[in-house]
């Protein structure tokens, strides 16, 4: 029987062309891949896929990509990382970084060693649990997990400002005043005379004789404290104009989507 001459596409099939192209040129191909699921796909494939997809360089590109619409992100290596099995791949600058989103001061470091004592010494509490392969990649995933905690420390609330809005007042455009939880456990705002107090309480913040204030996350990353009369929105100072005011007009809505005060007398006024 005479053998039939397959189709030249088919005589292609099957052919790994990343495989066998340099190692560089097989990351320029795979940097037009814009999503984490098709590199940790690709990492599955084999031991060569597995190096590829987990490079740095890629990875460092979707932390660009993701990052650039979220609140209070910066693209460099995040700080809640454990970096014990990657510290070798830090350099002084990266490790300055990490350690200044710390609000650890490295002033007084010379020599690498102190920087990567430091590193490895002051690993927050509430640092996401686990440890994956490359810098970048495991910067990518724990903000990805980072984003969902509601829990704040001291250093990030006092960190931020915050923008003060009466949910009554949720119809008018976004006021623009900003307050600040200060370390001394004072409360200042545009909008008072005097500064109030502030404290911890069952995990939430309480200002003077005010219910407290739960602590809550956007969809963009950003952090509110919120009660049935209050919302407050953390600020940051890159994002302006109208992609901004319509950022705290959602925040708004869902905050007063949340509050039975608010549900209740609306829902009266519409009847």
């Amino acid at each position: 029987m005479d053998s039939v001459e397959q189709p030249a596409a088919e005589q292609h099939e099957g052919i790994d062309i990343i495989g066998n192209v340099p190692f560089e040129v097989a990351i320029r191909i795979l940097s037009h891949l814009r999503s984490a699921i098709q590199l940790s796909t690709l990492a599955l494939l084999n031991s060569r896929f597995k190096q590829l997809a987990n490079d740095d360089l890629l990875w460092k590109e979707l932390c660009r990509l993701k990052w650039r619409k979220k609140r209070h992100m910066t693209h460099e290596l995040q700080p809640l990382v454990d970096y014990s099995h990657l510290i070798s791949s830090l350099t002084i600058k990266e490790m300055k970084g990490v350690l200044g989103l710390r609000h650890v001061n490295y002033k007084n470091l010379l020599e690498k060693s102190e920087f990567v004592h430091s590193v490895l010494t002051t690993l927050p509490d509430h640092a996401p649990k686990g440890k994956w392969s490359g810098k970048w990649k495991s910067s990518y995933i724990v903000a990805m997990l980072d984003s969902k905690r509601t829990k704040m420390t001291t250093d990030e609330l006092c960190s931020l400002d915050w923008n003060f809005h009466f949910l009554g007042h949720w119809l008018h455009p976004p006021q623009y005043n900003r307050s600040k939880f200060n370390r001394d456990k004072t409360y200042e705002s545009d909008i008072l005379e005097r500064a109030m107090h502030w404290r911890w309480y069952d995990g939430r913040i309480q200002v003077d004789q005010y219910d407290a204030l739960s602590i809550g996350r956007t969809a963009e990353w950003g952090w509110t404290l919120t009660n049935e009369q209050a919302l407050l929105i953390s600020i940051d100072d890159q994002f302006t104009g109208k992609e901004e005011d319509d950022y705290r007009k959602r925040a708004i809505a869902d905050a007063v989507s949340k509050s039975r005060i608010y549900q209740y007398r609306y829902a009266n006024q519409e009847a």
